[in-house]
């Protein structure tokens, strides 16, 4: 995990630092129906603060703001995306295996002795 962590430090920290951007033209390219889970990535991460849009434009012109703001969003679409799932990277013949597993051993109480009674009712 630390690995990773480094990694995704590594990449934020590569962003350009002079770049300035303006809020009108982030808006107008950000906030369209394809960019959708980045708007609410940011959304989920950030909040605007007292001055409304001029917290925005301080949080998103901001170079250490929006370093911060990339590194939660990838954290984010880990979390969603890799980490949450049951068995990220199994073969369909694994994950089917594993939520049959996980669907008998519903009712019981996660202690060893009853997982084991539930991979014997396979």
């Amino acid at each position: 995990m630390h690995n990773l962590t480094a990694a995704i430090k590594g990449f934020v920290d590569h962003f350009p630092t002079n770049t300035k951007i303006d809020l009108d033209t982030f808006s107008k390219h950000v906030l369209r129906p394809e960019h959708e889970k980045t708007v609410r990535y940011i959304g989920c991460l950030a909040l605007g603060g007292r001055d409304g849009e001029n917290s925005w434009k301080e949080l998103l012109c901001d170079v250490e703001c929006r370093r911060a703001l990339v590194f939660g969003m990838i954290g984010r679409a880990l979390e969603e995306h890799v980490f949450s799932e049951l068995w990220f990277g199994g073969s369909e013949e694994q994950c089917k295996e594993l939520s049959e597993l996980e669907q008998r051993s519903v009712e019981l109480d996660g202690t060893l002795p009853s997982m084991l009674i539930a991979m014997n009712q396979r």
